[in-house]
């Protein structure tokens, strides 16, 4: 059965990796991108959405009513040691259907 996937991290490497089985599995995707030019799948079930997962507003654009899983694939970044915090506090707020959290920490 084809789920409503949102990912955050889609770009970078354990994203990326993802991405393409999830589709190949017949998933709906809406990946949330700093800089969606990095993402290199196009699909018919891909949706990508510019924005930073240490936002709110931006995290909620990814995550609908109809999302029956968030995947997050965000690790640490070099500008901004704190990221994976950031977006795990707003994560405890929107409090979706259900979450995995992995990351190449």
């Amino acid at each position: 059965m084809a789920k409503q996937v949102a990912v955050l991290g889609g770009t970078g490497a354990v994203g990326s990796l993802f991405i393409p089985i999830a589709l190949e599995r017949g998933h709906k995707l809406t990946v949330l991108a700093r800089t969606p030019g990095k993402l290199k799948v196009q699909h018919e079930n891909l949706t990508v959405v510019q924005g930073d997962a240490t936002k709110l507003e931006d995290i909620q654009k990814v995550v609908q009513s109809d999302t029956d899983i968030l995947i997050s694939a965000v690790g640490n970044t070099k500008g901004n040691p704190v990221m994976m915090e950031e977006m795990a506090r707003h994560l405890l707020e929107i409090k979706p259907k259900r979450a995995a959290i992995i990351s190449s920490l």
